[in-house]
């Protein structure tokens, strides 16, 4: 794999680093070593910018290079959590920057600077899920229930869409883990909750809006480590006030429920089996 990053380094054409990633999809072995190749020829797609990253959908969506048309297309499960990664570790390098982006901060991220100016220079770390950070979890919660409902009308209407996928679970991934987090460990601090909760809720109770409550949830139980420490946990006290509407699938017997998957592929059989159970509650390693 050396080789072929030292060639993507010295390549900027669009058709070599077509054949270079054609090469790699072809050869399950080569796949599992690219990390490093598909982290910089993804380089700029997507930014960790906090003043670009909303437009980091958009981006994909946009983008022709036939290389990634090609990774989108691949179909190859190491890869696709290879890209999951590459995906979280850039949107950690946003939530990371949050608190240190000083006057440009004031205008991204309001409620959070506000806060600190008003408080002596406190900071209120459950802040960092407002503003800019929850319209972008708005922008991946609906970019996921048009692609599940694109795929269950056996349409499909979005260029690159499971780069569009990979990319919204990442970000979903790590929001919710910090929702949670907060919720349990700074509760008292969390005093916007609803907002975050507006947003999670959605407009309707679809699959994709249950698979991330569910997967909340997986987050509670593990953090609190055990079955009757989740069971009986006081999740309304702690700005969760959904665990009432998915209760019964969380019975002793179907503790695997908590590990389920996110979004099945466009086979059919697949997506009626989805719907009855969420057997699939992410092919991609939503977990």
């Amino acid at each position: 794999m050396n080789l072929f990053y030292r060639e993507l380094i010295k390549e900027k054409n669009d058709i070599y680093r077509t054949t270079l990633v054609d090469i790699i999809i072809k050869n399950k072995g080569l796949i599992t070593y690219s990390y490093s190749f598909m982290s910089l020829i993804l380089r700029e797609l997507p930014s960790s910018d906090p003043a670009t990253i909303e437009t980091n959908l958009k981006k994909f969506q946009e983008n022709q290079s036939p290389w990634l048309e090609l990774i989108n297309n691949a179909n190859n499960d190491i890869l696709n959590e290879l890209l999951l990664s590459i995906f979280e570790s850039r949107i950690n390098i946003f939530f990371e920057s949050i608190p240190n982006l000083g006057e440009d901060g004031e205008e991204l991220f309001p409620k959070y600077y506000e806060y600190m100016n008003n408080n002596d220079d406190k900071v209120n770390p459950t802040f960092i899920l407002s503003d800019k950070s929850l319209d972008i979890f708005n922008d991946c919660a609906n970019m996921l229930e048009s692609i599940y409902n694109g795929r269950k009308e056996e349409k499909k209407e979005i260029r690159n869409d499971l780069i569009c996928q990979l990319y919204s679970i990442a970000y979903i991934k790590i929001y919710i883990f910090k929702y949670v987090y907060f919720s349990h460990f700074n509760n008292q601090e969390f005093i916007h909750f609803d907002e975050v909760l507006k947003a999670i809720n959605g407009n309707a109770k679809t699959e994709v809006r249950q698979m991330i409550k569910i997967y909340a949830f997986k987050i509670f139980f593990y953090i609190l480590g055990n079955y009757q420490d989740f069971a009986g946990y006081n999740y309304k006290n702690h700005q969760i006030n959904f665990f009432d509407e998915l209760k019964d699938r969380f019975v002793e017997k179907k503790e695997a429920m908590l590990s389920f998957y996110m979004l099945p592929n466009a086979d059919k059989n697949k997506l009626d089996l989805f719907k009855e159970n969420y057997e699939k509650f992410d092919t991609y390693k939503f977990a």
